[in-house]
């Protein structure tokens, strides 16, 4: 028989959870809702960030539920487990701008794909699975952002020169 230990409070519950991931806004928690959780769709999700608001309103479905799924964050003491319930929505968003990328750069798609399989290897290789409460305590792994961060950075790059707009400012 299983015996529940928590109270069964909704309103505590999700004062506990707010108060745990305020208490570690500046330590892990941007971290672990985003990177530590999706890997290397983040850095592709935000390859045309000027795309992102027509996505979201040409899949309000989509958009929607990727809201919801953060939402439950707020009652949850786990990361992955609940944020898994977006991939349906965020694959499909990472592929179409990954193939957006392909396109208007007109890198190979080889070298492309490559580099994202090492990227998410990377992020795999530095993730602690096996210790209890890694999910919502896992460490930055600043390897992992650097390495993503400076491919996102390479990718907006490639993206202004293959345009030739070395323009910051718009996709």
């Amino acid at each position: 028989m299983i015996v529940p230990d928590q109270p069964d409070d909704f309103v505590f519950g999700i004062v506990d959870s707010m108060t745990f991931r305020l208490n570690h806004l500046l330590d892990n928690q941007p971290y672990v809702v985003s990177i530590g959780a999706f890997g290397v769709l983040v850095p592709l999700v935000l390859l045309f960030p000027s795309r992102l608001p027509g996505l979201a309103r040409r899949h309000f479905d989509r958009a929607l539920y990727v809201l919801a799924v953060y939402a439950t964050l707020m009652i949850s003491n786990n990361n992955e487990r609940p944020l898994a319930y977006a991939l349906p929505a965020l694959v499909p968003a990472a592929l179409y701008l990954l193939r957006a990328f392909v396109e208007e750069t007109r890198v190979g798609v080889l070298p492309v794909c490559a580099a994202v399989v090492a990227l998410q290897l990377l992020f795999w290789s530095g993730q602690r699975f096996a210790e209890i409460g890694m999910s919502i305590y896992q460490p930055v792994n600043w390897t992992t952002v650097v390495a993503m961060a400076g491919a996102w950075l390479a990718a907006r790059f490639a993206l202004r020169r293959a345009t030739g707009r070395l323009s910051w400012r718009k996709d």
